[in-house]
């Protein structure tokens, strides 16, 4: 989930920027990394062909053969760095060692108003923020990033003085008998409160980590 959200935003910082694409003789490549194995994009993909003719923009993609860990480890080393880079199951190897930049610190009013628009309201950071700063100095916890029954506490602690989260606690029970997937174990921060939503998911059975210790 937090992967999927992670995609959606860092295309929407790129559609954010393509005017200036429009002006070019050629479209900007966009290259990306997928931490999964996939086939590349048909020529007359009707998606990708579109986004070419309206922001000017192509999209260079690189999946996964082999090894997600030695392939990550040899990109870092050599700091072969995509525009779009996805750390699969690994995706914390790329944020402890810097390869990842934070677009929420490229989002604001002035320069971003539309994307600013819908993400503003929702999770302020500064609660996010706080959580984060919970988990490491009083659980000791190195992970910053939220689990979904976090995340679902940020939220509800938002709801009374946010009316974007108020709209959101407000849609929850129509998750009740949606259907997900992860590529991964499920962690155990998520399960509890995927079951009381209601949603009917299934998992591949790899871990997150090789670290069979971490939660």
């Amino acid at each position: 989930m937090r992967k999927l959200l992670a995609v959606l935003l860092a295309l929407m910082m790129v559609f954010s920027f393509a005017s200036f694409a429009s002006a070019e003789e050629e479209p900007i490549t966009v290259t990306v990394f997928r931490g999964d194995p996939g086939d590349q994009p048909t020529d007359d993909n009707k998606m990708y062909k579109l986004i070419e003719e309206e922001f000017g923009i192509k999209f260079e993609i690189e999946f996964l053969a082999g090894d997600l860990d030695e392939t990550l480890g040899t990109k870092l080393a050599g700091e072969d760095y995509p525009d779009l880079f996805d750390g699969g199951n690994s995706a914390e190897k790329l944020i402890n060692a810097g390869a990842l930049i934070n677009l929420l610190d490229y989002i604001n009013e002035n320069d971003t108003p539309n994307l600013w628009n819908h993400i503003k309201d929702l999770l302020p950071q500064l609660v996010i923020d706080s959580v984060g700063k919970l988990k490491q100095q009083l659980y000791q916890d190195q992970r910053i990033s939220l689990t979904l029954n976090e995340a679902l506490i940020a939220l509800s602690v938002s709801e009374p003085s946010n009316p974007a989260a108020q709209l959101a606690m407000s849609k929850l029970p129509l998750l009740k008998g949606c259907q997900m997937h992860f590529t991964h174990i499920v962690p155990e921060g998520d399960l509890a409160p995927l079951r009381k939503l209601g949603i009917i998911f299934t998992c591949d059975p790899v871990y997150t980590s090789k670290n069979l210790f971490m939660e």
